[in-house]
């Protein structure tokens, strides 16, 4: 806390009561032992960029990388600039990285990397957007021949479904059932793997290693490969039953791929006829921004239950504004508090889990 102190007091401004609240709780949560999932939001001008500096600097003086993501590699510049001329003064190695400079940075660096605790990185995460389309049943066979192309010449590809195996409730495609299809009949020329929730995480780990290492080609798989997986040469994804996720989660996915210089695809896979699907999944070809979609989504398909297990629709009584983020957030906080109660009311924890296995596809 002392650094930061120091940081503040040369800044030629003094932050304002929001900005002073927003750091000192990312603080506190930096300390703790969980990750942190926290999302700063305000506007144009609020002064969400110190915040950020703050952050970094408190990570980069405990021993640890950090990093600031940008879009454009002009933003990504301008963030550099400031960041050099708040932070210079107190010591702190300050390194730029975009698209042009990303891959020698990384054949310089490849054996270097233990020496760079403490260093904080600006980065633009944009390296292009992916294309995206929405394929009917008809055009199935064409995306098909189109992804053999692309596998032909090196790259890889990532086919997702909503559930790990066949349900008597839901007539949708399986991940286990369509893993054989594809593996024998339609990409039956190349090496296809297969990972979901309910293989163990080591074999799962071993699964996903050797998709990174190109000894397969294409990847079958559940929601498990949502975050925290990057192959860069994965160019392609298809998304069966896309209907089926929210946006947010299709944007997620779409992330998946193209996380290089090489132009990635989405292909949103659906057998929904209705014009509600439609406005969903053109609301991803249209945009590239994760919490507008988020936000859009709901505005479409609304919140679902509270106490149930549907996902989507509005509520018969309205228990309040889902858009109100400050109240939102006072409810996650005393859901938080209330967790460890759990212990002493064994009962209602079994409920619990039951509703979350329920609730869940995997």
């Amino acid at each position: 806390m002392k650094l930061i102190k120091k940081i503040l007091r040369a800044l030629p401004f003094k932050l304002t009561t929001d900005q002073r609240k927003a750091s000192w709780q990312i603080i506190k949560d930096i300390g703790k032992k969980q990750p942190m999932n926290r999302l700063l939001e305000g506007d144009v001008a609020s002064g969400k960029t110190i915040v950020a500096v703050i952050a970094l600097a408190q990570t980069a003086r405990a021993g640890y990388e950090a990093c600031l993501m940008a879009p454009t590699k002009l933003l990504t510049r301008q963030h550099y600039l400031t960041v050099k001329k708040l932070l210079s003064p107190f010591n702190f190695k300050i390194k730029l990285l975009s698209r042009d400079v990303h891959f020698n940075y990384k054949r310089q660096n490849k054996t270097k990397r233990t020496n760079k605790k403490g260093t904080i990185y600006i980065g633009t995460h944009s390296r292009k957007k992916i294309i995206t389309k929405i394929v009917n049943p008809l055009d199935r066979l064409k995306a098909y021949e189109f992804i053999k192309t692309r596998l032909v010449k090196g790259e890889q590809a990532f086919v997702i479904y909503p559930l790990v195996h066949d349900s008597d409730k839901l007539a949708i495609k399986s991940a286990t059932a369509e893993y054989e299809r594809l593996k024998n009949e339609i990409f039956s020329k190349f090496k296809v793997g297969l990972v979901h929730g309910q293989i163990k995480a080591i074999e799962r780990d071993k699964i996903i290693k050797k998709f990174r290492d190109n000894q397969l080609q294409i990847l079958v798989a559940t929601a498990v490969v949502e975050v925290g997986i990057d192959i860069p040469n994965a160019t392609m994804i298809i998304i069966e039953h896309s209907e089926r996720f929210g946006l947010a989660q299709l944007h997620q996915f779409r992330g998946r791929v193209g996380r290089r210089q090489k132009q990635g695809f989405c292909f949103l896979f659906t057998e929904s006829n209705s014009e509600k699907t439609s406005q969903r999944l053109a609301a991803l070809i249209n945009c590239h921004n994760g919490f507008k979609l988020a936000k859009q989504d709901l505005a479409l398909r609304g919140p679902g239950e509270v106490f149930g297990t549907t996902q989507s629709g509005w509520p018969e009584f309205k228990m309040a504004d889902i858009f109100d983020y400050q109240l939102t957030s006072k409810a996650k906080q005393a859901a938080i508090s209330y967790h460890p109660l759990l212990e002493k009311y064994p009962l209602l924890k079994e409920k619990l889990k039951k509703f979350v296995k329920e609730a869940h596809f995997e």
